[in-house]
């Protein structure tokens, strides 16, 4: 895409570049001895400060491994980055013991003011600094660094502009109930679903919290990874990239660095739906091709394929949309999303379940249209599994077309984002991968049925499914034995990915088509999968690609012990020593380019 290069300059100019110093700091207000490390991407000068980052780390302090991160967000971001000290000299700034580790994270997360206090002086450090634009400061913080991080947005501070947490100890974090302040940094959670310290509880609680404050925030949560998946013993290769993924289009955004602006286009000289992006609607956009196609006991449908121009002879990989509350046509929402999907080098099928003949009902008459849309994806699951599957079988036997039929997903929105959802969960095998945009969980998914054979990617507005219904789906998804992620969006209601609808919302479109892409990207390619037996039961599913190095052992083992009585829950935190650095190519950020969408510095 065009767009590429202008993404890949913002997020990794300076790669590899990265001067690392040591810095001796006190903290002005109790005057504690701290020391941390800063990182200056190479070529930054007066005349063109750049954005900073503190990087808060987990309860071993600050060592290496704070260091090496330090340096990887400045090669990666061109930022200025701090890895900053919560324990002072007299805390002994690398604590060895459990029991030490235990006491010195309990006293900074009971203790906001405390951990304020660090975070300030971090801040006078970086404000000093003529290469920092001092109002563009972020925090990101893991494990314990991450409840801080939080502790400190919920304490109505305005000095930061985004703060993110990796595997942050939701649990544990102090809301300060008396005083509630607005939220003012942008806030990303990032979350691992076997983590006992970010249990779904208390994922549901933040939200509640931080709607209360008029936060604005995304929560994304990652299937079978524990505490650490991102720096620590619990570190998975795979999330722990994802995860980082995420966070480089959040700060980008949060810096400013990044704008989501939609064209108001025109068609043939006729003005057209305001948010409607120029260049799929223009006339040189992918056509597409009309096909008819029927289940097996003859019901008809019709639906359209967009497919990749000059592609390869091999087999291509396929996306099968399933539509809303409106019948496909060639210039309705779902083929619009086919086109943009061939644009990507996927064969892409808008795909009709309502039929021909509309299943003998006046969809225009919502009296018909509300109970034909609940006889699909509640009360008869088995029949649009039928359709769904005939719109697979359809788009592996388009004339001309060379279509891999081992790889072929499933996106749905609204409407279909459920019955996506329900094809997954009934224990269907046609689809290598399930995507739901805004899929509308009020009413329920389908009960497992032989297991999960598909990772799933659902995307969420925060004021649309309520957290209670998430948290019943990833039960369901739990007991299918797939692969899962989810991501919710504050202030996002239902049908946020639809242009001309008054909910639609630029930033979740654009970050719920970039986890789409990504996501596909690792279906297919084999990354992302999930195991069956011989039964076609789903097995214990596992990643199947590997992202960074190899993690060592760690030097400390064994469960927590039970938190002092007089303190907040404190789960024992990863051993520093086995904090892994990864190494992120520039590449993965061409998935920020998006046909539609302007991005600007």
């Amino acid at each position: 895409m065009k767009l590429a290069a202008a993404i890949l300059s913002i997020l990794a100019p300076g790669a590899g570049a990265a001067t690392v110093t040591e810095v001796a700091y006190a903290d002005g207000n109790d005057g504690s001895s701290l020391f941390g490390y800063l990182a200056t991407p190479d070529g930054a000068t007066e005349d063109d400060p750049r954005p900073a980052i503190i990087i808060l780390g987990d309860w071993g302090g600050v060592d290496e491994s704070e260091k090496e991160r330090a340096e990887m967000f400045t090669n990666d971001g061109n930022y200025v980055t701090m890895a900053a000290a919560v324990y002072n000299s007299e805390d002994g700034p690398n604590p060895e013991s459990f029991e030490d580790r235990i006491a010195l994270a309990t006293k900074y997360r009971s203790d906001p003011e405390l951990s304020k206090s660090r975070v300030d002086a971090a801040l006078a450090v970086l404000r000093e600094n003529p290469l920092v634009d001092s109002s563009r400061v972020a925090i990101v913080g893991y494990c314990l660094g991450g409840s801080l991080g939080l502790n400190y947005a919920l304490g109505g501070h305005e000095e930061i502009a985004a703060v993110a947490a990796f595997h942050g100890g939701i649990n544990t974090v102090v809301a300060g109930d008396n005083d509630v302040l607005p939220v003012a940094p942008k806030v990303l959670l990032l979350s691992g679903g076997e983590d006992s310290q970010d249990s779904t509880a208390s994922i549901i609680k933040i939200e509640d919290i931080l709607n209360e404050r008029n936060a604005t925030w995304q929560i994304t949560r990652y299937s079978d990874v524990d505490h650490g998946f991102a720096l620590g013993e619990g570190y998975d290769p795979y999330v722990g990239h994802r995860s980082h993924q995420n966070f480089y289009g959040f700060v980008a955004e949060a810096f400013g660095e990044t704008a989501f602006v939609a064209d108001a286009p025109a068609v043939a000289g006729e003005s057209v739906l305001p948010n409607w992006p120029t260049s799929v609607l223009s006339p040189d956009r992918t056509p597409l091709r009309e096909v008819k196609y029927s289940t097996d006991d003859g019901f008809a449908m019709t639906g359209y394929v967009a497919v990749p121009e000059n592609a390869p002879d091999g087999p291509l990989p396929a996306v099968v949309i399933i539509q809303d509350n409106t019948k496909p046509t060639s210039t309705e929402y779902e083929s619009v999303r086919a086109t943009m999907l061939a644009d990507l080098g996927y064969v892409a099928f808008a795909a009709d379940v309502f039929g021909d003949d509309d299943g003998g009902h006046d969809l225009t008459d919502r009296s018909q249209l509300g109970p034909y849309m609940a006889e699909l994806r509640v009360d008869d699951i088995d029949l649009a599994n039928a359709r769904v599957n005939a719109a697979i079988d359809a788009v592996k036997n388009i004339e001309g077309v060379n279509v891999d039929p081992d790889r072929i997903a499933l996106t749905g929105y609204c409407f279909g984002g459920t019955v996506v959802i329900n094809y997954a969960t009934s224990g269907q095998t046609g689809a290598k991968g399930i995507v739901s945009f805004h899929g509308g969980l009020s009413q329920g998914v389908a009960p497992v049925e032989d297991g999960i054979h598909a990772p799933m990617l659902i995307q969420s507005g925060g004021d649309d499914d309520a957290g209670s219904h998430i948290e019943d789906l990833e039960g369901v998804m739990n007991s299918g034995g797939t692969k899962w992620e989810y991501s919710r969006y504050s202030g996002v209601e239902h049908v946020f990915t639809v242009w001309d609808h008054p909910h639609y919302n630029p930033t979740a479109d654009v970050r719920s088509w970039e986890d789409m892409q990504t996501f596909l990207s690792d279906v297919f390619d084999g990354t992302l999968v999930v195991e069956t037996d011989d039964s076609g039961a789903a097995e214990e599913p596992a990643w199947g690609g590997e992202w960074g190095g190899e993690v060592q052992d760690g030097d400390m083992a064994g469960e927590a012990e039970p938190a002092p009585v007089d303190s907040p829950e404190v789960d024992p935190e990863p051993s520093s020593t086995t904090k892994t650095s990864i190494e992120f190519s520039a590449a993965f950020s061409v998935i920020l380019a998006l046909a539609y969408h302007t991005r600007a510095l």
